[in-house]
């Protein structure tokens, strides 16, 4: 027996707006969170322009499946959507059925924010379509920046390490890159770099600190060498400037004291060698469902292990990825940015507020207290100025310029993530 379920809503923007965002590449990657498993690749089998939107399962747990949109025009500036979804799973999934359909009633409120989110941002900072090189695109952020630009309606050429056609091929230990690519560029955004995947130790963060370094050489070379060079070099940076104070920094403060303040100030002086627009993106603690820091914390939470760290009384920065796109989308638009841009939000919370609010969104006791200086072996100096940081960091030049934050408070950023 089919599932049916229906969801309504109306958005103050244009059928014409709506629909043109939903033809556009990775409009349905924004719309479908990498955390829904049960339907791993859907196609579209009917397309009426202004008026419908039919997807199927192309791969996925489902015996039948199916989302179709209906478009309707209330007025020149509104449209109204209706979200029909009909499911049925196999029979041995059959006592999965309340679970699911609690699932999609969560996509619902999901899509919506994504969506009026997304045009809000395109309609507050008009930016004409671009070309936008992108380091890191298989990362967390880089990858969902590639699907938010691409639904905005810019081109976007990844720069990676093995040879594409639609791409940039570069290999920063041999110095080398295909120059002749990035001419006509737009902007040039660098996440790349180094991830690790096991305990900090010294030849992790040598690993770490030299793979960014001379990737962000070869780029800043290469765009000093072309004829057309980008207008916008938005090079990553991390929060981790600063170091670990008992006061409040902006973007106009001094380095902090350690490794990471060091490199950070390496790294960014690097980037501004740049002969073009640099902005050196300071981003702090970002939250989404498969970032590394929110995964490690899920589990413990979701068993009712949850607990402060040490005596919660240390800072955490943090942003929600949606909310590092748009800053960075603003950064774009905004040209009179320049220079170290704090990327974080402007809600300042402690470790044991970030540690109630999580327990209470996935509905958990917080009961627990972890020492210190667990964190502190298992990620020495990186501890300092993550879960460990004394220093409030302010997003002064974000906020001086009128950006507005899709999620200013935690408990939003957190109901939005883990669709609760």
């Amino acid at each position: 027996m089919k599932t049916q379920l229906i969801y309504s809503l109306e958005i103050p923007f244009s059928i014409k707006t709506v629909f043109q965002w939903f033809c556009s590449p990775c409009a349905f990657e924004r719309l479908y969170p990498k955390s829904l498993k049960c339907v791993q690749k859907m196609q579209i089998i009917e397309l009426i322009e202004n008026k419908k939107i039919v997807l199927q399962q192309a791969k996925g747990a489902f015996s039948h499946f199916q989302y179709e949109y209906l478009f309707f025009s209330t007025d020149s500036k509104k449209t109204h959507i209706e979200h029909r979804v009909s499911f049925e799973l196999p029979l041995f999934l059959k006592v999965r059925n309340r679970h699911v359909r609690n699932t999609f009633l969560n996509l619902f409120e999901f899509q919506k924010r994504v969506l009026l989110n997304d045009l809000s941002i395109k309609e507050k900072y008009p930016l004409k379509p671009q070309r936008i090189a992108v380091s890191g695109s298989n990362g967390m952020i880089g990858s969902a920046l590639t699907h938010f630009l691409k639904a905005q309606g810019h081109t976007v050429i990844p720069i990676v390490r093995n040879k594409i056609d639609e791409g940039i091929f570069y290999d920063p230990e041999e110095g080398n890159i295909e120059k002749e690519k990035c001419e006509h560029l737009d902007a040039l955004i660098h996440l790349g770099g180094y991830s690790p995947v096991r305990k900090l130790n010294k030849k992790e963060m040598e690993k770490i600190q030299n793979s960014r370094i001379k990737s962000t050489k070869l780029l800043v070379d290469t765009i000093n060498q072309l004829k057309k060079p980008p207008k916008t070099f938005l090079c990553a940076s991390g929060g981790g400037f600063y170091g670990s104070m008992d006061k409040s920094v902006t973007e106009s403060d001094e380095k902090g004291r350690g490794f990471w303040p060091e490199f950070c100030q390496q790294w960014e002086g690097i980037a501004l060698r740049a002969k073009t627009r640099v902005i050196n993106l300071r981003i702090g603690a970002v939250l989404a469902k498969n970032s590394a820091l929110l995964k490690s914390m899920l589990r413990p939470f979701k068993l009712g292990l949850g607990g402060k760290i040490g005596n919660g009384r240390s800072m955490f920065n943090w942003i929600a990825l949606d909310d590092v796109l748009y800053s960075i989308y603003f950064c774009l638009y905004q040209t009179k940015i320049q220079g170290p841009v704090n990327i974080v939000s402007k809600e300042h919370i402690t470790n044991y507020e970030f540690s109630k609010s999580l327990a209470q969104t996935l509905k958990r006791p917080l009961w627990l207290r972890y020492p210190a200086w667990i964190f502190k072996a298992m990620f020495k100096e990186f501890a300092e100025v993550t879960v460990l940081c004394k220093t409030t960091i302010i997003p002064k030049k974000l906020q001086d310029l009128g950006f507005t934050f899709a999620y200013p408070n935690l408990s939003s950023a957190l109901k939005h993530i883990l669709q609760t």
